[in-house]
């Protein structure tokens, strides 16, 4: 088994911890407590310690950091992730709460190790909103259609009840339910489950929302990336829904985010107190992150879908001016 050490200055806090950790068969690793940074060095050193969690300000003072593989510091505020540039889980919890950030740390690390080449290439936007009815999809599918002509993209979305036949006019044949369900067990020949939509890959949106909410956020991102993988995409346009799990996994990639608004002062709040809450997720978020205001797209009656009829409007207007120059 391997082994987890936790270094802190707390030696009551972290025999308590240790304890605790130890006595769950469930948790993969054995807990070892080390109350004094000579022992603690001398372990790094041989390569006993597999997993350290340790008092930032401890670990900061300690000379023979490089020694360690894995750190995980702890946060004195809930919500912080990773603080400067290690990834960090909140003191003050519950032990059983405390093993699962633990181990939510451990599987995002996995993931980044699996990843294929092809994909370390990929860019990720991301569009996410608290505004309703902010063109959040028109936007996306607009944005994805100009930057397909200039590569391979994919945009898929992880809103509930996305209204899919709809906006495209005409009902999938398969989406993400489908793709979820072969990953899960086969893994192999997921992009079969995208759509062709004038240059541009649309992976259709699942039927049922327990999809979204019943499976692990890391397990969704892991399935995205191996998608994207296999299929060598240049970039992904990710419509992001609400959902505070999955924007915990799935902000801290993105290369860039457009949160979308509207011109009204209740918008406006709405956006500063997402903001607030998303820079605790990702302290890039605010240098990544634009708010823009997008014109509103009537839709032409006649039974064309709206999906066709977003190049040639406002929408398409404001992407294509926005693009110049860009990406």
């Amino acid at each position: 088994m391997e082994v987890l050490a936790i270094y802190d200055r707390e030696s009551s806090f972290a025999s308590r911890l240790a304890e605790m950790m130890n006595d769950d068969a469930a948790f993969p690793y054995f807990a070892e407590v080390f109350s004094e940074e000579t022992a603690l060095v001398q372990a790094l050193e041989e390569g006993r310690i597999n997993l350290l969690v340790a008092d930032k300000s401890a670990w900061d003072e300690m000379p023979q950091k490089s020694g360690a593989g894995r750190v995980i510091v702890w946060s004195d505020v809930p919500g912080y992730s990773c603080i400067d540039g290690v990834p960090a889980v909140y003191k003050y919890q519950s032990a059983k709460q405390i093993q699962e950030g633990i181990l939510k740390i451990c599987a995002e690390e996995k993931t980044a190790l699996t990843v294929g080449a092809e994909s370390v290439r990929t860019k990720y936007i991301g569009v996410v909103s608290p505004v309703g009815r902010s063109f959040k999809t028109s936007f996306s599918v607009a944005l994805g259609q100009l930057l397909s002509e200039r590569g391979k993209v994919l945009y898929l979305t992880l809103e509930p009840y996305a209204a899919h036949e709809v906006f495209f006019g005409k009902e999938p044949e398969f989406g993400f339910s489908n793709l979820l369900y072969v990953w899960s067990t086969t893994g192999k020949g997921l992009g079969r489950f995208t759509e062709d939509f004038h240059g541009l890959s649309i992976l259709p949106p699942t039927e049922f929302p327990e999809d979204l909410y019943r499976t692990e956020p890391v397990q969704i991102k892991q399935m995205i990336m191996d998608l994207v993988a296999e299929e060598g995409y240049d970039l992904v346009i990710l419509e992001l829904g609400m959902e505070h799990r999955l924007l915990e996994m799935l902000l801290p990639m993105m290369h860039k985010v457009y949160v979308p608004s509207r011109d009204d002062a209740v918008s406006e709040c709405k956006v500063q107190e997402f903001m607030r809450w998303a820079g605790r997720i990702d302290e890039q978020m605010y240098r990544k992150a634009e708010k823009i205001i997008i014109p509103g797209n009537p839709v032409i009656p006649g039974g064309v879908s709206q999906a066709e009829q977003i190049l040639w409007g406002s929408v398409g207007d404001y992407v294509r001016t926005m693009l110049s120059g860009m990406y």
